[in-house]
């Protein structure tokens, strides 16, 4: 039996609170070349403040934090950045960010 060359894991979700709701359908593929590609649409079922969304890397430290990593956006553009290193500030001791 050979190793597994890829993997993929499928989400969808409504996820609610604060008087705001969406829904979701999330798909993330990795490849044995090294390659993560993560495709999702969402539909907004009440009214945002915003018309922003995100994706978030959760990676181990220990041979990631640091490296060099290659974003590439919907519009087709791409990016060439690093994994960020551990910092002993906290990022969420400042409280909420303001919004313009």
């Amino acid at each position: 039996m050979s190793a597994p060359t890829a993997f993929q894991c499928r989400s969808t979700r409504c996820v609610a609170g604060r008087a705001r709701k969406i829904a979701y359908d999330a798909k993330i593929e990795g490849h044995a070349n090294g390659n993560l590609e993560f495709e999702g649409i969402a539909v907004p079922k009440t009214d945002f403040l915003t018309a922003r969304t995100g994706f978030v890397v959760l990676h181990p430290l220990k041979g990631v934090a640091g490296r060099p990593v290659t974003v590439e956006h919907i519009d087709g553009t791409v990016v060439n950045s690093q994994f960020r290193r551990w910092s002993t500030r906290s990022t969420f001791s400042r409280g909420p960010r303001a919004h313009a």
